[in-house]
């Protein structure tokens, strides 16, 4: 469910006032590795250049998408968790 999740997101990062122009986003972990997101046949045949985020699922305890804490904010930058 990509749109289901991605919705989830949006409706979290605007209920905790993380939404703006003058805002950076780093989404960290491969969404593709979280059971509610939505993987196609294409992925499977991506080369690793489209293969963003691999590498990037190391953050301490910060809980990823779902549980509460998925989305954290220093500054100007908001990070957003989608897998573990």
């Amino acid at each position: 469910m990509v749109h289901r999740s991605t919705e989830n997101i949006l409706h979290e990062l605007a209920d905790q006032d993380c939404l703006g122009q003058n805002l950076q986003y780093c989404f960290v972990g491969i969404p593709a590795g979280n059971g509610l997101f939505h993987v196609s046949d294409a992925y499977a045949l991506a080369s690793t250049y489209a293969l963003v985020g691999v590498g990037w699922t190391e953050l301490g305890s910060m809980p990823a998408y779902p549980r509460p804490g998925y989305v954290k904010r220093s500054g100007n930058v908001v990070v957003v968790k989608v897998n573990e």
